[in-house]
Order: C-alpha cells, then structure tokens, then sequence
C-alpha cells in the first residue's frame, strides 16, 4: 500500500512523501519512507481543494505514486506467501476458494470456469496476475459473456484478489485500476397475472420440484440459490427466516403470501431431509429447458428462466399497490435503486396498456 503523506516544515511549506508499506525478503512487512523533494503550502491529505500554484506538484506526486503502484502490481515488489517465494500458484488459490465461498456460489463456479478456460493449460504465479492480466481477461470476458455478466465476474475476482491480499499473495489489488464494464438496462422477463394464470393452468411432467419451485418464486420473491436451500426449519409463523445466499449479511424476515403457504402445504416432507424442494438438484442448464418448454405449451411468448420468478413477483406486487421501499425489503436489496427498476417495468406496461384504450372520434 501507498499513501501520500505531508510532513509541515518549519518555514510553513509541507514536504510530500510516500508512505510505503511492503513485504520484505524474510515474508515480513515493513515500512517505507520515500521523500520526493517536492513542496507545497498546504496538507492536501485534509485540505482538499488545490491551490493553482500546488497543483503541478501535487499532479506529479501523484504519478510517481501511480509508478510506483504499477511496480508492484508487475511484481517487482510485493512478495507471496510468507517466504520470500513469488511462485505461488494462482488458479490453485482460486480454486480452492471459491470451494470455500458459500455467496454467490454460481457467479463464482461460472468465474472459475471462464478462468480455466482464458488461461487454457496456463499456470500463472500470483507475480503474473498484474493490471494487464486483468484488462485481457476483461476483454476475453466481453466477447464471450453479456456486459451485465462480465462486470459480475469481475467483481467476483476484485474479491478474491482481495483475499489474496489479506492472505499475503498481493501487496495491492491489480484490479484496483480497471474499469468495470458498464451496467446495462436490460429487458426483464417479467409475467403478468395473466400470464401467470395461464402457466398455473398447463399441466407439467417434469418433476423435480420444478414446477413448484418456479411458482413459489412468484409468489416470494425469492432466487433459486435461495430456494434450493431453503429449509423447513426457516418457516415460522407464516414467515420465511432467511440468510440470502447472495449477500448472507443478514436474516431476512419475508411474510408468506397465501399461494406460497398453498404451495408449502402440497409438499410432502421427506423423512431426515429439511430442505423444502428437496428433489431440486438438477442443473441451471436443464432447469432452463424445461421452464422454456413449460412456457412455450402455456402460450407465453416470452422465454421464460428461473429469475423470471422473482420479477414477477416484484412487477405484479409493485402493480397491486405495494410500495417500494416494502418491496426493497421484500427482496432484500442492498438499494432502493435495484427495486426502482421494476416500478419502471410497471410504468412501461401501463404506457402498453393505456395504447390499447379505442381512439374515438370527437367532432
């Protein structure tokens, strides 16, 4: 880590100077003082607005900091593990957490995925994982993925690079600098009642909790990381108790709906076995094809996925009066923003709607 600092001088001026803290050859680490020789009037590290006649100084403290920083990202400095050996192996480290994460675990399998397959039969040391590595992987990610996934993913790796560094395989994030692809509206499928109806009404033969499960995200709100962990011991009192599997940062309290308790109560328990839809254990990719062909024989002509579920559940509720900080909850969004988006979905489809109403004429 580097910071610039301010030392107040007796004439008044300040002296900058960069405040290193690295990893010495022994694993251990130390601390660094490197003065620039470069002067100024004011201690910018509180004062923040420049003064023209600091401005270049300050400008070019800042780079020398930047040079710095690139330096240790390129591995010139900051040495792995707690001996003085840089070989550490990357896709090892990765691995192995990922395996421990219990958040975002399908963000972080499909992250593992494109990894094996960038690097090919690659085995980079922890010294290659530099700004470069990143901005390339960035670029791999954005032709084969959506921009909205492939900023996902990199967020993901911005975490693990940070454990890396608590773990003492980095110095400073390479993924400090990179720029996050931008996150892009896109258009959600989202049911109406309607439609819902009409997939309620067309019989299924797929099993595995499918049709259930999908319904109950309708009805709840709730993902299918969420639901397929979901146990009996979570529901209370018509409450579902729940730890989000995306955040897991808090308990979460959801009031069931009515058609969420109908659905609980054709369940049947298994014997030794809390987890509620038990029997849902096959992947996204065959879970896809069956909810698409439930939706093709029920008329829906959009394509219908298991995320579906849960914007439904918003747009229809948004629709039937409940207001979105109540949703925000409901959802358990970290901000209001994120459950914004469905009010907007509401307000298209009344513009859709108010353009079927028959234009008369008046005179």
């Amino acid at each position: 880590m580097i910071t610039i600092r301010y030392k107040p001088l007796k004439n008044g001026k300040y002296s900058i100077y960069l405040d290193i803290y690295i990893q010495d050859a022994t694993g251990k680490m130390k601390r660094e003082y490197e003065f620039l020789k470069i002067y100024v009037s004011e201690d910018y590290s509180v004062k923040k607005r420049l003064k023209e006649a600091d401005k270049e100084s300050v400008l070019y403290a800042e780079g020398i900091k930047a040079k710095k920083e690139l330096e240790f990202l390129n591995g010139n400095y900051g040495l792995i593990e707690k001996k003085a050996d840089s070989q550490a192996d990357y896709l090892t480290f990765l691995t192995r957490e990922v395996k421990r994460k219990t958040t975002n675990v399908d963000y972080n399998l499909a992250l593992l995925k494109h990894t094996k397959i960038f690097l090919k039969d690659k085995q980079p040391i922890f010294a290659e994982i530099t700004r470069d590595w990143c901005e390339d992987f960035k670029s791999y990610l954005l032709k084969n993925v959506s921009q909205n996934t492939a900023r996902a993913y990199l967020q993901a790796l911005k975490l693990f690079l940070n454990i890396a560094i608590d773990k003492g395989f980095l110095l400073i994030n390479p993924m400090q600098k990179v720029t996050l692809p931008k996150l892009q509206d896109v258009e959600r499928t989202t049911l109406d009642i309607d439609e819902l109806k009409l997939l309620i009404q067309t019989p299924t033969k797929f099993g595995y909790h499918i049709r259930e499960a999908f319904l109950f995200s309708c009805f709840t709100g709730l993902r299918i990381s969420d639901i397929r962990l979901l146990k009996w011991s979570d529901i209370r009192d018509n409450r579902i108790y729940l730890r989000p599997a995306k955040t897991s940062e808090k308990i979460a309290i959801l009031p069931l709906t009515e058609n969420a308790k109908e659905i609980l109560n054709l369940l049947e328990k298994e014997q030794n076995n809390d987890l509620v839809f038990y029997r849902l254990t096959i992947n996204k990719s065959t879970l896809r094809k069956h909810l698409t062909r439930w939706g093709m024989e029920a008329g829906i002509k959009q394509h219908l996925h298991f995320h579906a579920g849960r914007h439904t559940f918003a747009t229809i509720g948004i629709s039937n009066g409940i207001d979105l900080y109540t949703m925000k909850e409901m959802l358990v969004h970290s901000k209001i923003d994120m459950t914004m988006v469905y009010a907007k979905i509401v307000d298209k489809k009344k513009v859709e709607e108010v353009a079927k109403f028959p234009k008369l004429r008046l005179k």
